[in-house]
């Protein structure tokens, strides 16, 4: 289990929501039968506290960001080495949540995988489950993890390799930096 968690905060208005993910993050061998993921090996099922959520109202569309500090240790070993597998559901298991995977680095235990989740409760327990394990799957990523309605550009400022910038939403509002590490 982790105790430290990353917390997020997204302002509608002038209400704001902090919150952390929290792994109970418990794997299992087998993902049960007559679930969509069958195919996944394990999950860790990952929980927003609702303490840690200001306002008096729900958040619709939240997209939030898990980290390699709130998942369990045996993801970096069993996930694939570059997280394609890496797939993010409701608490039901089986609704699969839209998801960006910006890094994943199994070596030194990083990642930056966003993801939107459609409900985040003020007053209840948010859960989202993390399947991973599965070889033959391919990457996910969703240009509508970002809610379109409230985001017109996404930009993760964390490419070294080009002076280009690469918009995370359908929109394609991509930048050009001064040069290939400005800014990191």
């Amino acid at each position: 289990h982790s105790t430290d968690q990353v917390a997020v905060a997204l302002t509608a208005g002038n209400v704001t929501a902090t919150f952390a993910l929290t792994g109970s993050a418990t794997s299992v061998t087998h993902v049960e039968e007559g679930t969509w993921y069958q195919d996944w090996l394990y999950r860790q099922r990952l929980r927003a506290d609702s303490a840690k959520v200001s306002g008096a109202v729900d958040f619709t569309d939240f997209t939030a960001v898990i980290s390699g500090g709130v998942v369990a240790n045996d993801i970096w070993a069993r996930a694939k080495s570059d997280g394609s597998d890496l797939v993010v559901t409701s608490s039901n298991g089986t609704t699969k949540l839209e998801r960006e995977l910006v890094s994943f680095n199994p070596t030194d235990s990083t990642m930056e995988l966003w993801v939107r989740i459609p409900t985040l409760y003020c007053a209840d327990t948010t859960a989202v489950y993390l399947y991973y394990g599965k070889s033959t799957a391919s990457d996910t990523n969703s240009t509508i993890a970002w809610d379109t309605s409230r985001y017109k550009m996404v930009e993760h400022l964390k490419d070294v390799t080009t002076s280009t910038l690469s918009d995370a939403t359908p929109y394609g509002n991509g930048g050009t930096k001064g040069a290939a590490n400005q800014p990191l």
